[in-house]
């Protein structure tokens, strides 16, 4: 599967298109919210029993256990709008060996270390980024900005099982409902088959190796994620457009000798070397821009921010209630040097990754009780999902909904997610956008610099469980 991102964009209504892109945790991928369904319990999902809780956690000891683990497959994305059905067909691979040789190649993006550099390449942007490889690969070095699908949107993803912390439970966080679905055979291996469904209506099957407990299949029906509210929850029963894809991973293997080759690190031709990927942007007539491929952006000592405009302003007065049903008055953020968060689910895969960024930053601040974090989550048809997401990745700072996007078009947000730092008297001090792990750092640095002080300690403003209004 190699990992794997399916991309539904502008899945508003009726418009619907969708993207494959294959690589490590990339800078492009969200599989659009679903209609409403009923929430199980936090961190537990219905249906899933002792017996199948044991084969998932001993598919994702063997991964953690793993010193080297290659597989070979292909990846079919079948695509149906009315009588129209194009489906694609990819190779995918990834190759890994402990602590820090890495090779992933399929469709439009490619990622490399052999222990010195460590390199990502993205064909549909035509960049890719150079840095040194890291003495032990975690996420972190491969997220490139924007996790968002994978575990955190329900589907499985090899890599995450490889490298990520806290595996099990921020993926059994994103299921509904689950069932044992008996037993098959693939190629000539004998597999558990489990199904799933998401909480974003995603219809997921996956097929484990009885023997070495490795995932060898995935089958996805995202048709659920699709569909605009009030139709019918059932993908069978829908008109609309289908989305279906289906991971080969089969062989899968662990602990086989790998030679190093399969690990270099080769200067890819007709690319862009730049310091993190960039949207590219189109001209007027709908060109694109005439890039100088052969020389690199020189480095910046800091991030631009963007959103200028908002930069000395009055900050706009917020009010709300926030997920746990209390009242948040103007009152309650006066004399604090306060981090806006706006979001939303529907936002794109920055979003999601935000949700985390933003909690380190609190995490940093809590022994400063002059610094407030407030996330404003909406612009999104389903509500309710803003507190599961937030639970699922464990944030623990004040949130309210903004469901009307009142708040929002009070600051004239363009683009999610944004952030601003608003100083103790009142005034925007700070506004950017993005995930990246330079916008980070600018977060922490110009809080730092408003309050004084440097961050650090572990804060835990109190989340909000509740429902929002």
């Amino acid at each position: 599967m190699v990992t794997t991102f399916l991309t539904a964009v502008s899945v508003r209504r009726w418009a619907w298109t969708a993207l494959l892109v294959l690589g490590a945790s990339s800078a492009a991928a969200q599989v659009g919210l679903g209609p409403a369904m009923p929430m199980p319990p936090a961190g537990r999902a219905a249906g899933l029993t002792p017996q199948i809780e044991t084969i998932l956690k001993q598919m994702l000891a063997a991964y953690e256990a793993a010193d080297a683990y290659r597989d070979a497959g292909r990846i079919t994305v079948r695509q149906t709008t009315g009588r129209i059905r194009q489906t694609t067909e990819m190779p995918s691979a990834i190759v890994f060996r402990r602590p820090n040789l890495l090779s992933v190649v399929g469709g439009a993006q490619s990622l490399a270390s052999d222990g010195r550099t460590l390199q990502i390449v993205l064909d549909a942007l035509r960049q890719y980024t150079s840095s040194p490889a890291p003495p032990r690969l975690t996420m972190e070095d491969v997220r490139m900005g924007a996790p968002g699908a994978g575990l955190d949107q329900g589907y499985p993803e090899v890599l995450e099982f490889l490298l990520g912390e806290e595996v099990y439970d921020r993926w059994s966080g994103q299921i509904a409902r689950i069932e044992p679905a008996g037993q098959e055979t693939i190629g000539d291996r004998p597999c558990h088959r489990v199904r799933y469904r998401s909480i974003y209506g995603a219809e997921v099957t996956i097929y484990i190796d009885t023997a070495t407990s490795l995932l060898l299949r995935c089958d996805i029906d995202a048709t659920g994620t699709l569909s605009p509210p009030g139709t019918p929850s059932d993908p069978a029963a829908q008109e609309g457009p289908r989305l279906e894809v289906r991971y080969e991973l089969f062989p899968a293997q662990v602990n086989r000798e790998t030679r190093g080759a399969s690990f270099d690190v080769v200067q890819p031709q007709g690319m862009r070397l730049v310091k993190q990927f960039q949207n590219q942007p189109q001209s007027s007539l709908g060109e694109p821009p005439n890039d100088d491929l052969s020389a690199a952006p020189p480095p910046a000592a800091s991030p631009a921010p963007q959103n200028q405009s908002l930069v000395d302003l009055p900050a706009p007065e917020i009010r709300g209630v926030d997920l746990a049903g209390r009242r948040l008055e103007p009152a309650d953020l006066a004399g604090k040097v306060t981090l806006l968060f706006f979001w939303s689910p529907d936002g794109g895969p920055d979003n999601l990754a935000a949700i985390q960024m933003i909690q380190r930053v609190a995490d940093r601040f809590q022994d400063q009780p002059s610094v407030g974090i407030l996330g404003i989550g909406g612009m999104t048809e389903r509500p309710e999902i803003i507190g599961d997401l937030l639970r699922a990745k464990k944030a623990t700072f004040r949130t309210v909904i903004d469901g009307n996007g009142l708040m929002m078009r009070s600051f004239g947000i363009q683009e999610l997610p944004t952030f601003c730092i608003v100083a103790s008297d009142g005034i925007i001090r700070h506004a950017s956008s993005g995930a990246s792990p330079e916008v980070e750092a600018a977060l922490s640095e110009q809080i730092g610099a408003l309050v004084g002080a440097k961050p650090g300690g572990s804060a835990t403003y109190p989340l909000v469980t509740g429902s929002g209004a």
